[in-house]
């Protein structure tokens, strides 16, 4: 089971290298770029970044999946979706800021432990 961590924001003082994937939503990629992490996946619309720092990031991250401004799904709900298609059985450890998407993320890790 890969583990796999997903950062959408918040503060990574707390936050290992026992990963064996990093994931990046939308500006938080530079973050984790910021701090020497690797960038596996980068996912978003990437509308809260400007287009040199989106160049960084797609030139940084060993995959990159640009998503349309208007869409069903946030950011983060689409970067679960992706990790869970690529790895069912994943370990995904969430870094959040946001109490609304956390449990957006809660409510479809949950339905993917049901359906798997």
């Amino acid at each position: 089971m890969p583990k796999i961590a997903l950062f959408v924001g918040g503060e990574l003082e707390w936050f290992t290298t026992d990963f064996d994937y990093f994931v990046g939503v939308d500006r938080a990629c530079l973050r984790l770029l910021e701090l020497g992490l690797p960038l596996d996946l980068a996912v978003g619309d990437f509308d809260s970044v400007s287009r040199s720092e989106l160049e960084m990031i797609q030139s940084a991250a060993k995959d990159c999946m640009i998503a349309p401004a208007e869409k069903d799904d946030t950011d983060t709900e689409l970067a679960l979706k992706i990790i869970f298609q690529l790895y069912p059985e994943a370990e995904v450890t969430i870094s959040v800021l946001l109490v609304a998407e956390l449990i957006i993320c809660y409510q479809i890790y949950f339905w993917s432990a049901i359906l798997n």
